[in-house]
């Protein structure tokens, strides 16, 4: 580590822009709720490339990273005229401003213009796409320092952001979905599009605004790249791609050419669509013409709200789906964990509540009684029917003393209901990731097991595929998952059609089912933490005495 070359990045803007709080994510990983003005200069270190083991298909060298430095830059002004002294050898330049303090973007061109009228060495072009660049264009090369424009306070920003030239961002992963940003009343475009710098926007209260794959990591990954671009040609002239051919040339993603802000999730819609549509759980639903799809509807509802950042909406589509079971409501739990301020909290709790009351209130009227109740709710809970499903828990509700069935079911519902708490707690930073561990473990808990809400699951984890890299036993469990689908037909119609089986055989078939179920939501859990540890300390970490250091994380 100690042959690793340096780079040196300032970050500047104005005071309480959020620099301090940005770098500090950009570093650790998480967010620093308090920050502390900063007098002159601090320096966070971090690797670039992270040690994560491959880039972009390729081993990366220890001689390719870099120690980036990030020189946060005080914004008070009594000390203009001393700072300049921090400016020396830079390779990169990150603007800061606040997305509710108009001025603060107005006062970047200052910035710009002392950061680089300190050095006549100093030339600052546009390293951003142009909107008629096709995608598969190179970024021009350059041999002056790149430039990216940061936003900050995201969670506070009410209405329009600005103009319709923006960069949209998506700080919400791993979902890349294109935010809505309209113009509305704006006519002077943002600085980043004036000057045709890169720019993203997120929460620096919130981990997941710089998570894994995210459109805000890609653009910040592809700032560095030119980083080391200009370090290695810095007056040397304009290169051609040949000449570099230790790192690819990557655009930074802007609203024209990269996939990733694609308005229906970028480039892996495909995978998604086609996990959704060939896994033998929704075909099998499409067979039987489940009305589970429904279900499922609601649930990438769901999601795309929580990945736009709109929990009011989420709290509304949480309503219709607690409606027609009561399990999607747990999936409040990921709405109340995306909301960062107590009105925001308030509100999805409102609307919630208000929806599902009036969607009560008007079956009501509708029939003119409540049993509709006893079909919605009690019926999911007591486990009335105990028709064999791939679930786990009717074979109990069949074999057991029916004066013990009300213990049980009972318990059953606690174990549903601290499963999801506790993942609410460990998991509160990433509501989106959260979700998906709420359906999944509440599919699996539920008395009524449903393939096509595990088939739309299975689709939606295709967006964390880069966590399948720490998967263990993933052949074993897929043999299971083949065996008990061929399997659970078979004595199915021998238990109930031929009598020449019972229900032991049916319930070794669901068994398995199920803990292939559970053992996905483990490893992705397990998989996810491993991912944050080796993201923060890189991939082989080690003491100062060598010894390796092993994230004790089990799956």
């Amino acid at each position: 580590m100690c042959d690793y070359d340096r780079l040196k990045v300032v970050v500047a803007g104005d005071s309480g822009v959020g620099k301090t709080a940005f770098v500090h994510l950009l570093c650790y990983g998480e967010a620093l709720l308090n920050p502390s003005w900063t007098v002159g200069c601090s320096v966070e270190l971090t690797i670039f490339p992270r040690p994560r083991g491959d880039l972009g298909g390729a081993q990366v060298k220890a001689e390719e990273r870099f120690f980036v430095e990030f020189w946060d830059i005080g914004g008070s002004a009594r000390h203009a005229n001393t700072r300049s002294v921090f400016y020396d050898g830079l390779h990169g330049i990150i603007l800061v401003h606040d997305l509710t303090n108009k001025k603060s973007e107005t006062n970047l061109k200052k910035w710009l213009a002392e950061l680089t009228s300190r050095s006549s060495q100093l030339r600052v072009v546009c390293h951003s796409a142009d909107s008629d660049r096709g995608v598969g264009s190179a970024a021009r090369p350059f041999s002056s320092p790149p430039v990216l424009v940061v936003g900050t306070k995201l969670d506070q920003v009410r209405g329009p952001l600005s103009s319709h030239n923006r960069t949209p961002s998506s700080s919400r992963v791993p979902w890349r979905g294109l935010r809505t940003l309209t113009a509305s009343g704006m006519q002077s475009e943002s600085f980043a599009a004036e000057h045709g710098f890169p720019e993203i926007l997120l929460n620096c209260n919130a981990s997941s605004s710089l998570a894994e794959q995210s459109y805000n990591e890609c653009a910040i990954s592809s700032f560095l790249h030119q980083v080391v671009r200009f370090k290695k040609f810095h007056g040397c002239g304009d290169v051609r791609e040949s000449d570099d051919p230790s790192f690819p040339v990557s655009l930074i993603p802007t609203a024209s050419t990269s996939p990733l802000c694609s308005r229906f999730g970028g480039a892996v819609t495909y995978r998604m669509s086609n996990t959704f549509a060939l896994n033998p759980f929704s075909v099998f639903s499409f067979g039987s013409h489940s009305v589970g799809i429904v279900s499922g509807i609601i649930n990438v509802l769901i999601f795309i709200s929580l990945a736009r950042d709109k929990p009011c909406v989420a709290s509304i589509l949480c309503a219709i789906g607690c409606y027609i079971s009561i399990y999607p409501g747990y999936l409040m739990l990921a709405v109340l964990s995306q909301c960062r301020t107590k009105k925001s909290l308030l509100q999805s709790i409102a609307m919630f509540v208000f929806f599902l009351t009036g969607l009560l209130l008007t079956t009501y009227f509708v029939e003119h009684n409540w049993d509709f109740l006893k079909h919605s709710y009690l019926s999911n809970i007591y486990a009335l029917d105990t028709t064999p499903n791939l679930g786990i828990f009717w074979y109990m509700y069949v074999e057991m003393f029916s004066h013990f069935n009300v213990f049980f079911v009972w318990t059953m519902q606690l174990i549903i209901f601290c499963t999801c708490f506790a993942l609410f707690l460990r998991f509160y930073d990433d509501p989106l990731f959260l979700a998906l561990l709420l359906t999944m473990t509440t599919g699996v808990l539920k008395p009524y097991n449903s393939m096509s809400e595990f088939g739309c699951s299975l689709a939606i984890a295709m967006q964390w595929r880069h966590l399948f890299k720490y998967f263990r036993n993933v052949l074993v469990l897929g043999v299971m998952v083949t065996v008990a689908l061929i399997l659970a037909p078979l004595f199915f119609f021998t238990w109930l059609h031929t009598s020449t089986s019972n229900a032991n055989f049916y319930f070794s078939a669901s068994l398995m089912v199920g803990v292939v179920r559970v053992q996905l939501i483990s490893q992705l859990a397990s998989a996810y933490l491993r991912g944050q540890f080796h993201k923060k300390f890189g991939s082989n970490p080690r003491l100062s005495t060598g010894a390796k250091v092993v994230p004790c994380i089990r799956s």
